[in-house]
């Protein structure tokens, strides 16, 4: 007769050596570094156009200290639509220049390629879009493991 793993080893054993790319976030114990409210914007040629959908923008790190930017639809049927793993000094969030008077667009700039992502402040007060934009990229680009 064989013996039985421990309950550890059989935990162990049921994970996948390969976990999928995007690995979901056990939100009951990570708590967002940064989350405000935004939707998305999808761009066609020259021109960006706001997606009408609530949503919300959070900076999360889970537990093997990866930092991830995700955009998670807000409301009845909301979940995860963007997950991304970013690592320090890779990504940054800027106010989007040429957008209009008193728009308030901003773009996920990624420095190793020419990947851009856009989204428009759904925070009701705009007062605060420069302090939002300041932890974004602190969160984002901290150095620290696990911050």
């Amino acid at each position: 007769r064989r013996p039985q793993p421990s309950p550890q080893k059989r935990a162990m054993a049921s994970e996948s050596l390969f976990p999928s790319a995007s690995p979901p976030i056990d939100a009951s114990s990570t708590a967002a570094a940064v989350s405000f409210r935004a939707g998305k914007m999808t761009l066609s040629g020259t021109t960006v156009t706001a997606d009408p959908r609530k949503g919300r923008v959070e900076i999360v790190t889970d537990a093997d200290a990866l930092t991830h930017f995700r955009w998670v639809l807000r409301g009845e049927g909301g979940g995860v639509e963007e997950d991304l793993i970013v690592f320090p000094d890779e990504a940054e969030w800027v106010r989007l220049e040429g957008a209009g008077e008193g728009a308030r667009a901003y773009v996920l700039k990624f420095r190793s390629s020419s990947k851009k992502l856009f989204f428009w402040m759904q925070e009701p007060r705009r007062d605060g879009d420069g302090e939002i934009a300041k932890r974004v990229n602190e969160a984002m680009n901290s150095h620290e493991m696990g911050s």
